[in-house]
C-alpha cells in the first residue's frame, strides 16, 4: 500500500515535534512537510500531491478559516483535520461548514492520531469527546421538533420536504423557523443554525 502522505500545519515547536515522531514511527504514513504559516502550506499543495493536511485554526494565516477555505476550494482531494485548542460549538461549526474532515481537541493524547488519520483517509469523520459533551448540551436547549427540523435544514431540504419528514404541515416548519429566526436574531435560515451554536458562548 502507498504511504498516506502527510502535512502538518502548526506553528507550535512542541506540537510539531510530537507529531513527527508519532508518524515517523509509523510505516503508512509519509511526512511531506511542517509549517508555521498559510503561504508554505498554499505552496506545498500547489507543487506537491498531499492526503491528509492537519491544520491548527490559530496558526497565522488562517484566520476566519480562510486557510481551510482554501484548500478545499483549490485542492478537493485533500482532506484537512482540524487540530486546535478551540473546544466551542461555534469553531467546531465553522469547519464544518468549510468542509473538515475531523475535528480534533490538542487535549487528546497525540498517540491516537494514527488511527484518527486512518478514519479521516477512508472517509469517516471523527470529532473529540469533549466537543460532542457541548454538542449534547446545547441539543438539550431546543425542542426535539425544532432539533429535527433544524438538523434537515442544515441538509439543505425546503419548508415542504421537512414537512413531509417530521409528518408536519409546511405552515408548521414555517411557524417554528420564524420563531426560532426570532429568537435568536437570525436574518436568514443559514444564519439561524450559527446563531444556535454561538450563543453557547454569550
Amino acid at each position: 500500500m502507498e504511504k498516506i502522505k502527510i502535512i502538518i500545519a502548526d506553528d507550535h515547536s512542541v506540537v510539531t515535534e510530537g507529531m513527527r515522531i508519532i508518524l515517523k514511527n509509523d510505516s503508512r504514513f509519509q511526512l511531506e512537510g511542517i509549517y508555521a504559516n498559510a503561504n508554505s502550506v498554499l505552496n506545498h499543495l500547489e507543487n506537491r500531491k498531499v492526503d491528509i493536511a492537519i491544520l491548527d485554526l490559530d496558526m497565522p494565516g488562517t484566520e476566519n478559516f480562510s486557510l481551510l477555505k482554501e484548500i478545499k476550494q483549490k485542492h478537493t482531494t485533500c482532506k484537512v483535520v482540524i487540530f486546535t485548542m478551540h473546544e466551542g460549538i461555534y469553531y467546531f461549526f465553522e469547519a464544518i461548514k468549510h468542509r473538515a474532515d475531523a475535528y480534533v481537541l490538542k487535549s487528546e493524547s497525540i498517540t491516537f492520531m494514527p488511527t484518527i488519520l486512518m478514519q479521516t483517509f477512508k472517509g469517516i469523520f471523527y470529532c473529540s469527546s469533549e466537543v460532542k459533551v457541548h454538542l449534547s448540551n446545547d441539543q438539550e436547549t431546543l425542542k426535539p421538533i425544532e432539533n429535527e427540523i433544524l438538523d434537515f435544514l442544515g441538509q439543505g431540504m425546503n419548508y415542504s420536504e421537512i414537512a413531509r419528514m417530521v409528518n408536519k404541515s409546511e405552515k408548521t416548519i414555517e411557524y417554528h423557523i420564524y420563531k426560532l429566526r426570532k429568537k435568536y436574531n437570525a436574518q436568514s435560515n443559514a444564519d439561524l443554525i450559527l446563531q444556535i451554536k454561538a450563543s453557547l458562548f454569550k
